[in-house]
């Protein structure tokens, strides 16, 4: 039996389906049975990976609880407690389950703890990158905004012709600088 290929699945239900919403599709996909019941366990541990990535970065990203920290009570009205040695113990716990942070460096997981200084360059690049793509994209997207100017009477981007919106959606970083500098002469935002 060959091996499952989700990303094949998906692509099919898009390219057959005008639905937008990630969880309806996936409801779609089990639903319509183009994923076969007898191959859950293996669909799972193709996307159960994402899903981990997603949790490990929500633990290390989340909002922190921070009923033990020293500082909690700073600014407020409230007298700092008193703390016990277990109190103090737990506070120290605390602070070292950083290093067990789970964090993606180049091409394998580590653990904060373990990280290398050229590891942790490593991590600021990807972020950078990461930085620069968003960037372009929310500069991609301001200009989508820009052609409501041009075409005045589109309720939304379906009513824009798919050239322009692809024009757009895809061109480089240089090309979209000329777009927005176009737009700029037009008074549009």
């Amino acid at each position: 039996m060959p091996g499952l290929d989700l990303t094949a699945i998906i692509r099919r239900k898009l390219s057959t389906s005008d639905l937008a919403d990630p969880k309806e599709i996936a409801a779609a996909l089990i639903d319509d049975g183009d994923v076969p019941r007898s191959r859950y366990g293996e669909a799972l541990l193709q996307t159960l990976p994402h899903l981990v990535r997603e949790t490990i970065r929500s633990e290390r990203n989340g909002p922190r609880d921070g009923h033990n920290s020293p500082d909690a009570h700073i600014g407020s009205t409230a007298s700092r407690p008193v703390r016990s040695g277990r109190a103090n113990k737990s506070w120290r716990w605390e602070r070292t389950k950083c290093y067990g942070l789970r964090v993606y460096v180049g091409d394998c997981w580590k653990l904060l703890g373990d990280c290398t200084w050229d590891d942790l360059s490593a991590i600021v690049e990807l972020y950078a990158a990461r930085e620069f793509e968003n960037g372009l994209m929310r500069r991609r997207y301001q200009a989508l905004i820009g052609l409501r100017d041009e075409f005045k009477r589109a309720k939304n981007v379906r009513d824009v012709p798919a050239e322009r919106v692809d024009e757009i959606l895809h061109c480089s970083a240089e090309k979209l600088a000329s777009i927005e500098k176009a737009m700029s002469l037009r008074g549009v935002a």
